[in-house]
């Protein structure tokens, strides 16, 4: 999750997230399966045909064309994602609001090769 910024009295606004959706993502032209991988790339969970969450803990998201590979990304040339944004705003019983509160929530996409 990634903050949305701070009212006047510096109170978290709220929160948002990023997720691979495999409807619609390609790469090389296959459909994608999502799998997870500890930050060093070395422990991959199974792929799977289901959305998953841009990770901001270390983990990494990684593109395969067959279920159930464990041994990580497989390697492509064109990749092509679905990316789904959900918005959370905290209560508003518990913020300031006296006025318009802008937004300002940002996340870097990181790409690694492995």
């Amino acid at each position: 999750r990634f903050g949305l910024g701070l009212t006047s009295k510096d109170e978290k606004i709220g929160s948002f997230r990023l997720r691979i959706a495999p409807e619609g993502s390609t790469m090389d032209g296959k459909p994608v399966l999502l799998t997870v991988g500890s930050a060093t790339g070395k422990v991959w969970s199974a792929a799977e045909r289901r959305t998953r969450s841009l990770r901001n803990d270390g983990q990494l998201v990684g593109l395969v064309d067959k279920e159930g590979v464990e041994s990580g990304p497989t390697a492509t040339k064109d990749a092509v994602l679905t990316l789904v944004s959900y918005l959370t705003i905290a209560p508003t019983a518990n913020l300031t609001l006296d006025g318009e509160v802008p937004l300002a929530g940002a996340a870097t996409l990181e790409l690694f090769y492995l």
